[in-house]
């Protein structure tokens, strides 16, 4: 993959596309802070947009999501501008067949197996119980 641009030029280039300020960025922004453990501060976002500084990668996460685009576009690659990652959950499916989506589409099961109830809670056991250990080292 081949850098093509800078973050800066990539957010304001979203900026200018979606009619946004920084400061509506940091509003958007909220949500996936708390979820990603990260302050993302006005000078933070300044400084991205001005291109003194690159987001490490839990504000990259935090940009990326708020802005609904792909991380490595974001920071400039030459790859897909929309978010492949996201999924958006069908309201008639459950979160196990949410999930059971989201895994094959990784490669992670294969397109002929099925999660069961039981499988899944194992998995979110899991989840929680490692997640500590994901996130200690990254930083805030």
């Amino acid at each position: 993959m081949e850098k093509k641009a800078h973050t800066s030029t990539r957010l304001n280039e979203i900026m200018i596309e979606q009619n946004l300020k920084q400061v509506d960025i940091l509003k958007k922004s909220i949500p996936y802070c708390k979820e990603y453990n990260v302050r993302l501060e006005r000078n933070d976002l300044s400084q991205y947009v001005s291109g003194k500084t690159e987001p490490r990668l839990k504000k990259l996460m935090v940009l990326a999501e708020t802005l609904n685009v792909n991380p490595a576009w974001l920071i400039g690659f030459d790859v897909p501008k929309k978010n492949i990652n996201k999924f958006t959950k069908d309201d008639d499916k459950t979160d196990l067949q949410y999930l059971e989506k989201i895994l094959k589409n990784k490669g992670i099961l294969e397109n002929n197996e099925e999660l069961t109830e039981k499988d899944f809670e194992k998995l979110m056991d899991f989840t929680k119980a490692v997640k500590p250990l994901i996130m200690k080292n990254e930083d805030k």
